[in-house]
């Protein structure tokens, strides 16, 4: 029987990430074993269109040498709660990972 593409997904992001997927334990963990990040890994058919758009825009207008981000601000929240996202491809560009990182041109699909 083949595994659950969210499965799949979840193996090959935490890989990308210098990781191992952790696997499902019912203890309220994280989705990958990593010595300093506690990633959680999402998987949907669709990125809501204006999240998208705001990705690309944060693309387009970032100064060459810049990261592109989004940050989202919510009002009547603080500051500190609010969300930032960045492309996989930009994280790694930067930051980079204390382990020997994948290419991040072989996305794969799905």
């Amino acid at each position: 029987m083949p595994e659950k593409l969210w499965k799949t997904v979840e193996r090959r992001i935490c890989e990308k990430h210098g990781g191992k997927r952790r696997g499902v334990t019912g203890k309220g963990e994280s989705d990958c074993l990593h010595p300093w990040k506690g990633i959680e890994v999402k998987c949907r058919r669709k990125m809501p269109q204006y999240l998208r758009a705001w990705i690309d825009q944060a693309v387009i207008n970032a100064e060459a040498g810049k990261l592109p981000l989004v940050h989202w601000h919510q009002p009547g929240t603080l500051d500190a709660d609010d969300v930032v996202f960045v492309r996989f491809c930009d994280f790694l560009d930067w930051f980079g990972d204390d382990e020997d990182p994948l290419p991040f041109t072989d996305f794969g699909s799905g």
